[in-house]
């Protein structure tokens, strides 16, 4: 079944036009870790992918949805300055908002998330799933 669903997530998200590319990736948040399967999917922000995971779960199906950002060099300065900063009110503050993102880009972001997630929902729904709190009943 998660075949089917990452099938359908990527032809409803081809369908609806929006600047973004997918592809399915086994991942892992470490070196040590073990491995999932992901359908990944980028956009115009480089940097941010939102990943899908579709796995069984007993006798469910969960579906879960994450918007991540992959750091760069600037992102580890701000991480050690945020910490130094820690230590003044005010030097943290500077590099707390300096992370931000411009209007136009938090634009971008948003239309990202909210498109894609409309795009698995609507993906979902037409699979038949209905979704509950934990995932998706007794199609495992």
């Amino acid at each position: 079944m998660t075949e089917q669903v990452y099938s359908e997530i990527e032809r409803v998200i081809k369908q609806s036009g929006t600047p973004v590319k997918t592809q399915i990736k086994n991942v892992s948040p470490g070196m040590l870790k073990g491995k999932k399967k992901f359908l990944l999917v980028s956009g115009v922000l480089k940097q941010y992918v939102i990943g899908i995971c579709a796995e069984a779960y007993g006798s469910y199906l969960c579906v879960d949805i994450y918007l991540t950002k992959e750091p760069n060099f600037l992102d580890n300065i701000r991480g050690a300055l945020t910490w130094v900063g820690s230590k003044n009110a005010t030097m943290a503050s500077q590099v707390v908002h300096s992370v931000n993102l411009d209007v136009f880009n938090s634009q971008e972001l948003d239309n990202f998330w909210g498109t894609t997630s409309a795009s698995v929902e609507e993906a979902l729904q037409s699979l038949g799933l209905k979704g509950n709190q934990r995932g998706f009943g007794n199609i495992a």
